[in-house]
């Protein structure tokens, strides 16, 4: 899954979650670049245009690339879920969210 790693669109994710990138990772595709892609533990990640809840699952956005949202009734079933939230920002800010992504 860390092989050519690419922003999750602001669509449903096209492949299996890799992880949340603590920088922006180098090249449109990431051949013969190398980063950091953390999949488990506290990390923050880019909330989309909602805010989320304490305790509550965090999702892979479908409207912002790169962000999470707060799992909703309509969601649950077509977004991954990438973790759980510890801390909330607000909309467009940086939740801390504890990954889960590798089991």
């Amino acid at each position: 899954p860390g092989s050519r790693v690419v922003i999750t669109p602001s669509t449903l994710p096209t492949a299996q979650l890799a992880g949340v990138a603590v920088t922006a990772l180098p090249g449109a595709t990431g051949r013969g670049n190398f980063g950091f892609v953390q999949t488990r533990g506290p990390i923050g990640v880019l909330m989309d245009n909602t805010t989320g809840v304490v305790v509550q699952p965090a999702i892979a956005s479908t409207v912002t690339p790169g962000a999470v949202s707060l799992i909703t009734t309509t969601n649950i079933i077509t977004s991954p879920i990438v973790g759980t939230f510890m801390f909330i920002a607000a909309s467009t800010g940086f939740s801390l969210v504890w990954l889960t992504l590798d089991g």
